[in-house]
């Protein structure tokens, strides 16, 4: 599926990542206090992949000068909103009638 964030942030996520063990994985360490920077981290990585996760990094960057780490976490925040209602969307498209 094709993201684009409202920065203009342009990425494409495979349709099974929010389904992996891995995506799962990292979102339960966002959720734990004690790992949730290295929840971030490995979910910028499962979902954008190491490129992906490096054209992000330069997209903050060129935005306000230099990474800003607010910046990344509204970046994936966001992107993971969109996936979570593309895959609503689909889910309920997919629904026999």
């Amino acid at each position: 599926m094709k993201i684009t964030t409202k920065s203009g942030f342009v990425c494409e996520i495979d349709e099974k990542t929010p389904k992996s063990w891995e995506f799962v994985k990292a979102i339960g360490k966002c959720q734990n206090e004690d790992t949730s920077l290295d929840g971030i981290v490995e979910l910028i990585d499962v979902l954008l992949g190491r490129n992906g996760a490096r054209a992000l990094e330069k997209h903050v960057r060129k935005a306000h000068g230099y990474c800003d780490a607010q910046a990344m976490y509204d970046e994936i925040d966001e992107i993971v909103n969109l996936i979570n209602a593309e895959t609503e969307k689909n889910s309920f498209t997919s629904q026999p009638q």
